[in-house]
């Protein structure tokens, strides 16, 4: 195959080609880049949404517990309130204890 002679207006035509082939390339690289970066930004937002939603739920979960737990307190305190009563005396001195065994070691 024979070659054609090199000359100015053969380099100028392949610069062109080049240039018009680098072009084609770049925006190919650019429309991947973006349809790869939406999907991965799509799939970070269902991600968190998920982690969001189980958060909610696991929130409501543990309000209603605490919310029974305090319903069953207080119905221990009115069903037993001299066992409240001793129970809290004795808690509030435990810790008068404590503090004192804390305070007094200088």
């Amino acid at each position: 195959m024979a070659r054609s002679p090199i000359t100015i207006e053969n380099l100028s035509q392949q610069i062109d080609e080049l240039k018009s082939e680098l072009r084609s390339q770049s925006q190919h690289l650019t429309e991947l880049a973006r349809v790869r970066g939406k999907r991965a930004g799509d799939a970070a937002y269902s991600e968190g949404s998920s982690l969001y939603r189980s958060g909610e739920q696991q929130l409501e979960h543990l309000q209603s517990r605490a919310e029974q737990m305090s319903h069953q307190a207080r119905d221990k305190v009115r069903q037993e309130p001299a066992l409240a009563l001793a129970t809290a005396l004795g808690v509030g001195a435990g810790i008068a204890l404590l503090i004192g065994i804390v305070t007094s070691r200088k």
